[in-house]
């Protein structure tokens, strides 16, 4: 059986009007890399609750590639909005399954990274923002061959 599931937001990550779409190069890592080594299907059949499965589950998942399986994707970087597709995946039922989750986390973290940052961008417009968790900008320091001013001197953000 062939299954279509599509991989969209609900709503908009910081209650905000968009979601920029990033992950998509981790999707398809995943896509291209996925197995189950025998280590893997060892330590899955001494899971009491999948000792009663068969030989062929074991070959099937031992056999697994995503070589049926296509991906449309929104292009990586593209403003999304809520309720849009952002990957829509088809393929046998039991990989698609297999990888709705996975593809899930793939794609929420960088895309809620991503829509932070362009938030700030936007609330910044022509300020110099320093970057979290780096060391405190010195005089000498320059974005853009320009000049950063002393911590004390730039300018607090508000959202």
């Amino acid at each position: 059986d062939e299954a279509v599931f599509e991989l969209f937001f609900r709503k908009n990550p910081f209650s905000g009007e968009y979601t920029i779409f990033c992950g998509l190069d981790e999707v398809l890592k995943h896509l291209a890399n996925i197995r189950f080594t025998d280590d893997d299907i060892a330590y899955l059949q001494s899971i009491p609750s999948l000792q009663s499965c068969q030989g062929d589950f074991w070959e099937y998942l031992r056999n697994l590639t995503c070589q049926d399986v296509v991906v449309e994707a929104m292009r990586e970087g593209s403003v999304a909005f809520p309720r849009v597709p952002l990957l829509i995946v088809r393929g046998p039922l039991g990989i698609a399954q297999l990888l709705e989750t996975t593809l899930l986390t793939l794609t929420n973290y960088p895309s809620l990274i991503a829509t932070n940052a362009a938030r700030m961008v936007l609330a910044a417009q022509q300020k110099v923002l320093p970057a979290a968790g780096s060391a405190p900008p010195s005089a000498n320091s320059s974005v853009d061959g320009r000049t950063t001013p002393p911590v004390s001197q730039l300018t607090k953000l508000h959202a």
